[in-house]
């Protein structure tokens, strides 16, 4: 569990690093994000207040409907957290389909942790992995949306919803998503397969 703190730390630390080489004229701000040249924050860039920015209704995308004919499994207890996948929605992003997908989850912990420090999540499309966008600051200024929510820390006891992004191989193909325990596919998780005609 602390090798998983550290890790989630680093990650979060070189998110930060490698958006403030990009663009001269940006700058990382003391809350986490990354400021344009008037020193504005950039939507989408910060670590903490991420949560807050999440808002799936802003999120100007088309709703992902449940696959039909099916079994699926939307909620469940892992690694004591009480998670539920919440919407999904499908957008054009530099040419691009993308899946945005929301999880709300408590922490039942004894502890302050986050999501991505005890869950994988797994996406596929006919059983081929996918993968989130290679350059986040395509995402950056898509209000309702931050990714980085689920590397933000929540209370013991708190409740969160946060925001995954994938790239779709077509968009015919259903999209298969898992939800299981860091380490442990073959435990207790979650199982919704969504249609993206």
């Amino acid at each position: 569990m602390y090798m998983k703190k550290i890790l989630t730390i680093m990650v979060a630390m070189m998110l930060v690093a490698s958006m403030a080489s990009c663009g001269k004229d940006k700058s990382v701000s003391q809350g986490g994000g990354i400021q344009d040249e008037n020193g504005n924050v950039i939507q989408g860039t910060t670590i903490d207040g991420a949560i807050d920015e999440v808002d799936m209704d802003k999120i100007d995308g088309e709703i992902a409907q449940k696959q039909e004919d099916t079994n699926e499994n939307t909620k469940a207890t892992i690694a004591d957290l009480d998670v539920k996948m919440g919407d999904a929605k499908i957008m054009t992003i530099d040419n691009h389909k993308v899946i945005i997908l929301s999880f709300d989850y408590k922490n039942k912990t004894d502890e302050p942790t986050s999501f991505d420090a005890n869950i994988t999540v797994e996406v596929t499309q006919e059983a081929q992995k996918l993968t989130a966008p290679v350059d986040l600051s395509v995402l950056n200024n898509i209000e309702g949306l931050n990714i980085r929510s689920s590397i933000e820390t929540v209370d013991k006891g708190k409740s969160a919803t946060v925001q995954k992004a994938y790239v779709l191989r077509d968009d015919q193909t259903p999209v298969t998503v898992n939800v299981y325990k860091y380490g442990e596919p073959s435990g207790e998780g979650i199982y919704k397969t969504f249609a993206v005609k």
